[in-house]
């Protein structure tokens, strides 16, 4: 029998996998796209500049106005001209299914942690019984 340790490994190993799935399965990702094609504004998440600088806001969105960027990062508001950008960073995916995902993940989880400590108790408590089924 392996330790409870070694199990307990095995399935944080597990759940690490199982939670980055959306991100490498393309249920969550970022797009490229050049400004004033039609993008959500509220997905904007990031730009690229003409002069290959890349920018990351702080909260996600940008409000594009007379040709004009604005946008919040970290060290305050970006004002941008818009003939200044060269991609807009568009993050697209399902937040519900991810949200989903990652509860089912929870449950499962849960569930194997609990038939693992239960199993483990009963090694620990029933020495006869283990003798039996050897």
């Amino acid at each position: 029998m392996r330790p409870f340790n070694s199990s307990l490994r095995s399935v944080t190993a597990r759940i690490v996998l199982l939670l980055l799935a959306p991100h490498v399965t393309g249920c969550v990702g970022t797009s490229h796209v050049a400004p004033g094609n039609g993008a959500d504004s509220d997905k904007v998440v990031g730009l690229t500049t003409k002069s290959g600088r890349e920018i990351t806001f702080a909260v996600p969105g940008v409000n594009i106005t007379h040709d004009t960027l604005y946008a919040v990062v970290k060290s305050g508001q970006l004002i941008m001209p818009v003939d200044s950008v060269r991609t807009l960073s568009v993050r697209h995916g399902s937040d519900m299914g991810t949200v989903a995902l990652v509860l089912g993940v929870g449950l499962v989880v849960a569930m194997a942690v609990t038939v693992s400590q239960a199993k483990w108790q009963c090694q620990k408590s029933c020495p006869d019984i283990q003798r039996v089924h050897r």
